[in-house]
């Protein structure tokens, strides 16, 4: 399911519309989260995949990419290591 983007209500404070956080680029607000209450914001991903992600997630850049960008730094920090006689060249 594709997330929404809803208008930015008033109580929104600071705008983060075509910030780009690591590699996330916000598109628009997607609501509150019922618990907790914090701003969810609607994002594209560089690989392509949208992601909603909260405020703070965005702010802290503790959410850099919709996954993809976790998945590319192990493969980077792969490369080179030995295990045994085996070495990794590439993925």
């Amino acid at each position: 399911m594709e997330p929404i983007i809803q208008p930015i209500p008033a109580t929104i404070k600071k705008d983060l519309t075509g910030q780009v956080f690591t590699w996330l680029t916000v598109l628009g607000y997607g609501g509150k989260y019922k618990s907790s209450r914090s701003s969810q914001w609607v994002c594209v991903c560089r690989c392509g995949a949208r992601k909603v992600v909260c405020y703070s997630s965005l702010v802290n850049e503790t959410t850099k990419s919709c996954g993809c960008y976790q998945q590319q730094m192990l493969k980077e920090s792969m490369v080179g290591k030995r295990f045994g006689k085996l070495t990794v060249l590439g993925f």
